[in-house]
């Protein structure tokens, strides 16, 4: 179940073209979304949606949004069972969605990812209920291990080779049923 929910997931930001947006903090927007993990080629300048967990030697695939860390996949609880003609199951899920940009400059970096992450959480807003998956999903909450929403900042090489890599761990939490 829970990899069905991850790909719903991944698919709703695939399908939007918000995911892919300008806006106010970063004006320019990028030409559209590919998933390299479902035989897409990747891209720079194009929104990287990636099935597996964050890989920091990805650098030439930025803008990217990963399903979670190598060290924490995703957090799966029972919230609470019931027997209604079989046994029902009401768990919580949370999948951290990193998302990381990368120019030449701090600020360019900080807006690309700030500007792709208000638009994950513009998109995902729209779908808090989806029958057959969840019913009720949030973003950015602070009820999980990896609840809290995480930015950084990177910056590597010297004089006019700068690299400035920006992320966000952003927590997107499902609440959802499982049937035996």
């Amino acid at each position: 179940m829970v990899g069905r929910l991850e790909g719903h997931l991944l698919d709703i930001l695939q399908a939007d073209p918000r995911t892919y947006a300008s806006g106010s903090v970063y004006s320019m927007g990028w030409s559209g979304v590919t998933r390299p993990d479902r035989g897409l080629a990747a891209q720079g300048g194009w929104v990287n949606i990636y099935d597996g967990g964050y890989e920091p030697s990805g650098g030439g695939h930025r803008p990217a949004i990963y399903l979670g860390l190598r060290a924490l996949e995703y957090e799966d609880t029972l919230e609470a069972p019931a027997l209604a003609g079989g046994l029902v199951e009401f768990r919580k899920l949370v999948v951290p969605l990193v998302i990381v940009a990368q120019a030449a400059t701090e600020l360019e970096a900080r807006a690309q990812r700030d500007q792709l992450c208000s638009n994950v959480r513009l998109v995902l807003a729209s779908h808090i209920v989806e029958s057959g998956y969840w019913y009720e999903l949030r973003t950015g909450l602070s009820e999980a291990t990896a609840g809290e929403t995480h930015a950084w900042l990177n910056r590597q090489g010297a004089a006019n080779a700068v690299t400035v890599t920006a992320g966000i761990l952003l927590p997107c939490r499902f609440l959802y049923v499982w049937t035996a």
